[in-house]
Parts: structure tokens; C-alpha cells; sequence
């Protein structure tokens, strides 16, 4: 069972009170690409249900850099009519390894923030 499914009260709650949904694409995969028509459905059901529109953005995640991957899959994101944050957030061996410890270093994550706070600032 998937969260969208364990979890469609909490869900449907937290759509419909966001001013910003970032969907954190977790990797470039088919797999990850797979899961989107479930998320995609779920925003589509509280939408009526809202005051206004909710602005809606994926951040892909854990990408490598150069690798044919992103752009495979940002392609037809976009093409589908959905937003893509022009930042993506790479994947890095301190994170991968950083269990129990913090992260201080932000890298692409602090640029992916910025891009995600214009999105919400004319609300």
C-alpha cells in the first residue's frame, strides 16, 4: 500500500490547505516516473474542493550529473503539462552517508528552496 493510500485523509487534508506542493521525484527512474499518475490524481480530486488553484512543481532528486536520465524524464513531465523546478538536486555520497548525522553543507538544496519560494510568493 502506498502513502497516498495509507495515509488519504492526511493526504487530501495537507493539498488542501498547501499554497506549494513540491513533489520530490526521487530519482530519475521508471520506477519513481510510475508513481506520478497517483499523485497526480490525488491533487486532481482536492482541486475542486480549494479556493484557488494549488501550485504544483517536481524537484528531481538523486540525479547524476550529465546523465541521460534527467533530461528522459523531465521531457515528458513537461510535455504532460506539469511543472519541473529547473533545479535539480544531485546525488551525493555525504548525504547517502549521513544517517544519524546532520548535513551542513546544502549545495543544490538551497537553490531548489529559492526556486520553490517564487513559486509561492505571489500567494
Amino acid at each position: 500500500m502506498s502513502p497516498l493510500e495509507d495515509q488519504a485523509g492526511i493526504v487530501s487534508s495537507g493539498l488542501r490547505i498547501a499554497v506549494v506542493v513540491v513533489i520530490v521525484f526521487m530519482a530519475p527512474t521508471v520506477g519513481e516516473y510510475e508513481r506520478l499518475p497517483e499523485i497526480w490524481a490525488a491533487i486532481d480530486d482536492v482541486e475542486p474542493l480549494r479556493a484557488t488553484p494549488l501550485v504544483v512543481a517536481v524537484l528531481m532528486n538523486r540525479t547524476v550529473t550529465n546523465a541521460d536520465s534527467t533530461p528522459m524524464f523531465r521531457e515528458p513531465i513537461t510535455e504532460e503539462g506539469h511543472t519541473v523546478l529547473s533545479t535539480t538536486i544531485p546525488r551525493r555520497e555525504p548525504i547517502a552517508q549521513a544517517f544519524g548525522s546532520p548535513v551542513t553543507e546544502l549545495g543544490k538544496s538551497a537553490d531548489a528552496a529559492d526556486e520553490i519560494e517564487k513559486l509561492g510568493a505571489g500567494r
